[in-house]
């Protein structure tokens, strides 16, 4: 089980590696799910793009608003770059 902010995640999809990590100030989340057979990174509970797979086991936060993992889509490798906007 997964609650953040009194806030239920059990329910966005199937949880896996890259496991849920918290930015370095602890102000926002991302994890990775699956949803329609594609994964996709989500931050805060806002989902992204969908992709065949995702390369890296880990979502690194280059800082407080910003993170980048590695993902395929078909045939292309993506280094997918998430800038938070608040």
């Amino acid at each position: 089980m997964v609650v953040v902010d009194g806030v239920d995640l059990t329910e966005v999809g199937t949880w896996g590696p890259p496991w849920p990590t918290f930015s370095p100030d602890s102000r926002h989340l991302a994890y990775a799910t699956v949803l329609g057979g594609k994964f996709a990174i989500a931050v805060d509970g806002v989902k992204g793009k969908g992709y065949n797979d995702l390369l890296s086991s880990r979502l690194v936060f280059d800082g407080p608003r910003s993170l980048h993992t590695v993902a395929l889509r078909g045939n292309e490798v993506f280094r997918v770059e998430i800038e938070i906007v608040e």
